[in-house]
């Protein structure tokens, strides 16, 4: 499928989703992130496809939410339009979050959303040369998108300040170190060996894996380690039922959020 800047390709069993606007670092409008929203959804609802791949066009992954696009619309509009961009931010990084397996394959630059993404994703892989910024308060606005709780469940409140009171760049290294990307890879072949590492994925027992990644997500944004060990335990047992599908509808009354 084509949209002009959401462009998806299927690889085997995985799809590549890529954001195609670079002669703006792949910012996102609210057209964009609605074609986004679609392309995301089709994967999830597609049995043919396993593993969801995110990548952008050229040296950017994407420089997050293009404020620029709301100059399109009359000054009263503004809110309204805001807000559509970040109920579309938040359903795109939940659809990757809570969907099916996902690898993000930061290709240069992630900004905003482009962080966002990254956090959501299950596998993150970077260039070497990547670099990653949360710019929200520097213009004036609060990081949302599911950006905060994402990012203080993953790194601790003390190091999401620093992130997000700062707004600096901050390197693929530093990511790595703080363990928000898994593994940072050389531009020459980066795209092809994210893709293989999502076939890999897409060979392995799929209601193991969704299973896995749904628990290991409850895992992490539950608040005590009698409920985290409960539902682990559950899960495991839950294996050797044949009725999968209904004991992960009974949890979900309660998903992270």
């Amino acid at each position: 499928m084509t949209e002009d800047t959401i462009i998806t390709e299927d690889e085997g069993r995985v799809r590549v989703v890529r954001l195609n606007r670079p002669e703006k670092a792949n910012s996102l409008t609210p057209g964009m992130l609605e074609s986004l929203a679609r392309a995301l959804e089709g994967a999830q609802e597609d049995d043919k496809v396993r593993v969801v791949v995110i990548t952008g066009t050229g040296d950017n992954f994407t420089t997050g939410m293009d404020i620029n696009a709301l100059k399109e619309y009359p000054v009263e509009e503004n809110p309204r339009i805001s807000a559509r961009m970040e109920r579309l931010g938040a359903e795109t990084s939940r659809l990757l979050l809570e969907g099916k397996p996902s690898v993000c394959a930061v290709n240069g630059r992630a900004m905003g959303m482009g962080v966002v993404y990254t956090l959501a994703c299950d596998l993150r892989y970077a260039v070497d040369s990547a670099t990653f910024r949360l710019p929200e308060i520097d213009a004036s606005i609060i990081p949302a998108a599911n950006c905060m709780t994402l990012l203080v469940k993953q790194v601790g409140l003390a190091v999401a300040k620093e992130i997000i009171f700062t707004g600096r760049s901050y390197s693929a290294n530093e990511y790595l170190d703080m363990g928000l990307v898994s593994r940072l890879l050389p531009k020459e072949g980066f795209i092809g060996e994210a893709i293989r590492a999502a076939k890999e994925l897409s060979r392995k027992n799929q209601d193991v894996l969704r299973f896995t990644k749904f628990c290991l997500n409850r895992v992490a944004f539950l608040t005590t380690f009698d409920d985290a060990s409960k539902l682990e335990e559950g899960a495991f047992l839950s294996t050797f039922q044949k009725d999968k599908d209904a004991w992960m509808s009974a949890l979900k009354g309660s998903r992270p959020r």
